[in-house]
């Protein structure tokens, strides 16, 4: 068994990351006192999901519902420096937003954290697996990875950004109806609704399947997005196939 963690910002990206990782690599929903008992469940203002796969390795998904991750890493290497080597988690992902001018640089949190809780002389890079060193509770040296992930890549955007931008280059009727959706949300001027740039995201989603699956509109995010196969839609990703490595053991 090899414990991992993903922390990313909110609800929504929770919901389209468990079930990518549910349909690719067979990770299901669990909630038993066996991995309740764990510390990071219990950080105050975090919510975490446990997840679990064929192998028995366990997965915690932590929403900081906002895109300062400092709290949950340095959390997490605390309980790391206080258990055992088998009860350390061995893999830890960041995933957040590309919505500012400022997401890239997220990664010097992370940066930031393994230099203050850690002995690790290395410069993390984006969208590969890290690896460093650190010492359990009982002083055993274990190889952590850390692997941090921007979504979309490239331009300004989030989740929502991701999913259309996927189902576009999947199909050609889909995105004929994506531009649509898009210049109609852009189109209102309004200085009480679809303020922000990432209402306007949510906006063009909801507008996307509204038309597409017009009797369901009034259904709850987490129904509409178990119907798009992700796993088809994320087999050729970058960052996605580097997340799917999540389970890959480590000694």
């Amino acid at each position: 068994m090899m414990y991992s963690v993903v922390l990313c910002e909110g609800i929504t990206d929770q919901i389209l990351i468990s079930y990518y990782l549910e349909k690719t690599l067979g990770y299901r929903y669990i909630n038993t006192d066996k991995y309740r008992k764990l510390l990071t469940v219990n950080i105050e203002g975090l919510k975490g999901n446990w997840y679990k796969d064929n192998d028995d390795n366990a997965l915690l998904m932590i929403a900081v519902n906002g895109s300062d991750f400092s709290l949950a890493l340095k959390m997490l290497f605390k309980y790391n420096s206080n258990v055992t080597k088998n009860e350390m988690f061995r893999k830890i992902c960041v995933i957040t937003d590309n919505d500012d001018k400022y997401a890239v640089k997220r990664i010097t949190q992370i940066q930031s954290v393994v230099d203050g809780c850690t002995d690790a002389k290395i410069v993390l890079q984006p969208v590969v697996w890290n690896n460093i060193e650190m010492k359990s509770g009982f002083g055993e040296v274990a190889e952590i990875s850390i692997l941090f992930l921007l979504q979309p890549e490239e331009g300004y955007g989030n989740i929502e950004t991701f999913i259309l931008d996927m189902l576009s280059e999947a199909n050609r009727e889909d995105k004929e109806v994506i531009i649509k959706a898009k210049e109609f949300i852009r189109s209102v001027t309004s200085k009480k609704y679809l303020v922000t740039r990432g209402d306007k995201n949510k906006g063009e989603l909801a507008a996307f399947f509204a038309v597409v699956s017009p009797r369901r509109v009034f259904s709850k995010i987490d129904d509409l997005l178990k119907e798009i196969p992700w796993n088809k839609y994320t087999k050729y990703n970058e960052q996605y196939n580097e997340l799917g490595k999540i389970s890959k053991q480590i000694s």
